[in-house]
């Protein structure tokens, strides 16, 4: 079948016993219980689809308590029972992330590329490919979306959401943040002047304003524009509270002493309506600030920092609060982490 960039995502009507069993014990939250159920399940009957999905739910029931070996030796198992199964395999080189083994990873992400595996796998692979260093990779797997986008060229959120594309703004901070850091930023160009040209239902004024700010890591144009699109989101009764953190952080990266960085940082207040995570925004934010002024607070801002965020923020994110440069800098305490269970996993 041709995938058709037109047709809206819908469940499949026929489900098949095993994902039946899944969804009843969720609706009952019983879901507890799958594993027990999957065992009692006999495997010789299933067919080909039905395969796959025992296979893949049973890797994810050791996978959800955190028991990444026997997870990596159920999906093992899986992908050997279903070779064609790219979500399997997909599982199967994400357990080997959690291992520690990234080398074993990416060849088989590299074979799971959009669609054959979902928007949610895909850019979790993007976000895997920026955590390693594997940005040309990272860029591979994001190409899918963009050659989609040239075709449907409408970008609004709800129609490429429901036809199970990713909206574009996450898909192009995510390949902004692989060009950059791979010093490919002509691609970052080429691809946006390709979209900006072809395609409608996006502010582009303002994805050209944000990519001449990250290209020449200077954000006061950003900081002018968000300015000026304050009363139009008060407008609509929207809080403005995201806008205001987003122009205090930039105001701050031009502070002359690390005190009045923080306090910038500092100056807007979070509602309980607002991204929790935009708390470990500020966190970031902060341990920039005491990096950048050679503040010894650096080391107790990242570590509160990586509690909340062990693999750091998604490039998305990164990206959009200009956050990205300083995430290079503490990335390589994320990869000791995975090179030590390499290690343990290696000398047992």
């Amino acid at each position: 079948m041709i995938w058709n960039p037109f047709r809206k995502k819908t469940i499949d009507p026929d489900r098949n016993i095993v994902d039946k069993l899944a969804n009843d014990l969720q609706d009952k939250g019983q879901i507890d219980k799958l594993e027990d159920g999957l065992l009692q399940i006999k495997k010789d009957p299933l067919n080909e689809k039905e395969t796959e999905s025992w296979h893949h739910l049973y890797g994810i029931c050791a996978f959800q308590r955190g028991e990444h070996e026997l997870a990596s030796d159920r999906f093992k198992e899986g992908l050997d029972a279903c070779p064609e199964s790219s979500q399997i395999r997909f599982s199967l080189a994400q357990e080997y992330i959690f291992l520690g083994l990234p080398d074993k990873a990416f060849p088989l992400f590299d074979e799971c590329l959009f669609p054959k595996v979902s928007r949610e796998f895909t850019l979790a692979m993007s976000r895997y490919a920026y955590l390693f260093s594997e940005y040309e990779r990272g860029i591979k797997y994001l190409n899918r979306f963009f050659e989609i986008y040239k075709e449907v060229k409408i970008l609004d959120d709800h129609f490429l959401y429901v036809r199970g594309l990713p909206f574009f703004g996450t898909a192009w901070s995510h390949l902004a943040a692989h060009c950059i850091l791979s010093d490919n930023k002509e691609t970052l160009k080429s691809v946006t002047s390709d979209m900006s040209s072809c395609c409608h239902d996006y502010d582009f004024d303002f994805l050209k304003t944000e990519l001449a700010a990250i290209l020449d890591n200077d954000f006061r144009k950003m900081i002018e524009l968000l300015h000026s699109r304050q009363d139009g989101i008060r407008k609509y009764n929207g809080s403005t509270s995201y806008n205001d953190f987003k122009i205090a952080l930039f105001e701050s990266f031009s502070s002359k002493t690390f005190q009045e960085a923080l306090d910038k940082i500092n100056s807007v207040e979070l509602s309980n309506n607002d991204f929790p995570w935009l708390e470990d925004i500020r966190t970031l934010a902060k341990a920039e600030a005491a990096h950048r002024f050679n503040h010894d607070s650096e080391r107790e801002l990242v570590g509160s920092f990586l509690d909340n965020q062990s693999m750091l923020f998604e490039p998305e994110h990164a990206v959009s609060f200009g956050l990205l440069g300083y995430q290079e800098v503490i990335k390589p305490q994320v990869e000791i982490v995975a090179a030590n269970k390499a290690l343990q996993r290696t000398s047992r």
